[in-house]
């Protein structure tokens, strides 16, 4: 049930956003003149990223969305997933080359990954969740001096990762300071 009100909830959106009024009967809403303003500045509208994990996910995405939004992922667990997206949108009849993709993925930097390895696990075993149905996992994470987690970031972008959502350490502001000023240009330059 909850696929069908998220396909029924994706068309909602869809109209919402590219036209001036909706008004529908649905299986699970009743709508009538609805509004939404102001209207996305991209044109039809802005890209739809839908995130999950399991094969019915990735097909919606692949399909009804415009691509995926991953959550700590290994570069050899999304290269996985994106290539069964990617099968999905050709089997749906989409252009797969269309299709976005975006990875969260957390990050600490510091001395070196072993100097930061305990730390980081700790906070992820403590606030986050990985679904054992899943291949997110901790060992996704992003850990070391600067030349390390660059090293790192590029084999997600190997893999495939388009763009990379940073999961700063604790959300800390020296974290997000050495990400934007040593991490960042770092991966623009490469």
């Amino acid at each position: 049930k909850r696929g069908k009100i998220m396909d029924e909830n994706l068309e909602i959106l869809n109209r919402l956003f590219t036209e001036e009024k909706v008004d529908g009967e649905y299986m699970f809403h009743k709508i009538s003149a609805a509004v939404m303003y102001p209207k996305p500045y991209q044109k039809p509208r802005m890209p739809i990223l839908i995130g999950g994990y399991v094969d019915k996910v990735l097909q919606r995405a692949a399909t009804v969305g415009d691509g995926w939004l991953t959550y700590f992922y290994r570069p050899e667990d999304f290269k996985k997933s994106w290539a069964k997206m990617r099968n999905f949108a050709e089997e749906g009849g989409k252009d797969p080359d269309t299709l976005l993709n975006a990875s969260q993925l957390p990050i600490m930097v510091g001395d070196s990954k072993a100097a930061v390895q305990d730390e980081m696990m700790d906070w992820l075993n403590k606030e986050w969740d990985f679904p054992a149905y899943s291949d997110c996992t901790r060992e996704s994470a992003i850990m070391g001096n600067v030349d390390e987690c660059v090293a790192q970031l590029q084999e997600q972008i190997d893999a495939g990762v388009q763009k990379i959502i940073f999961v700063p350490y604790k959300y800390r502001p020296d974290q997000v300071e050495v990400i934007a000023k040593e991490i960042i240009p770092r991966l623009k330059a490469l």
